[in-house]
């Protein structure tokens, strides 16, 4: 994984939120999600974040990342699929793998507002490869782990400031965030395979409406 701080100009984030926002006050900006979306998590929780697969502002920014990372790197990205999303209070993310179209996985943070004025922290496991584990493993051996095991068995939480850009394996690195105590987070995730490679022939393999 490598996190880059300040990927995204502040102009860029400003253009996104104001369309996101603007399709919230016409109610066509994303939709409630009232399912478990990843695995197990809190019955609680579930309902608390609004998501949308390749929203115009996603995609927007999705290609305007894949232009930037041409440049930093060293693969030969195609863009598969971008998803929004808004989680407000209580929401949680249960600790899992991606499908095989995330090879590569890029996590940013638009806005947020937290009771502690911090981000909301993201998790992930990075000792050793996952790829096809079982979601109940996954799960035992990461966000099930207190916080001194977590760091003991190589978890390592990143802290996403608006701008900052996390790139990760997704379908080999388990990653989760804890309970959000707080009003809004925003999130883009824009995801990318390696031409050169075979992923697009496993099954569950994804492509979204802005592929080229």
């Amino acid at each position: 994984y490598v996190v880059v701080r300040d990927f995204l100009p502040q102009h860029m984030i400003t253009f996104a939120m104001d369309v996101w926002k603007s399709a919230e006050f016409t109610n066509s900006a994303t939709e409630q999600e009232n399912r478990d979306i990843t695995y197990k998590n809190p019955a609680d929780s579930i309902g608390k974040s609004h998501g949308k697969y390749c929203s115009p502002w996603g995609n927007a920014l999705s290609h305007y990342i894949h232009e930037k990372l041409k440049d930093c790197f060293d693969m030969n990205l195609l863009e598969t699929y971008s998803y929004t999303r808004k989680y407000v209070r209580g929401a949680y993310l249960g600790s899992h793998l991606d499908r095989p179209s995330c090879e590569v996985s890029a996590t940013l943070r638009l806005d947020y507002k937290t009771d502690d004025n911090t981000p909301w922290t993201i998790w992930l496991r990075n000792d050793k490869n996952y790829a096809g584990e079982d979601a109940e493993i996954v799960k035992n051996e990461s966000q099930d782990l207190n916080h001194r095991d977590r760091l003991r068995n190589g978890c390592i939480a990143v802290d996403l400031e608006p701008g900052d850009i996390l790139l990760y394996q997704g379908p080999n690195i388990p990653h989760w965030r804890d309970r959000f105590l707080g009003e809004y987070s925003y999130h883009l995730f824009t995801h990318f395979v390696n031409r050169d490679s075979m992923m697009n022939r496993i099954e569950g393999f994804h492509h979204g409406d802005q592929d080229k």
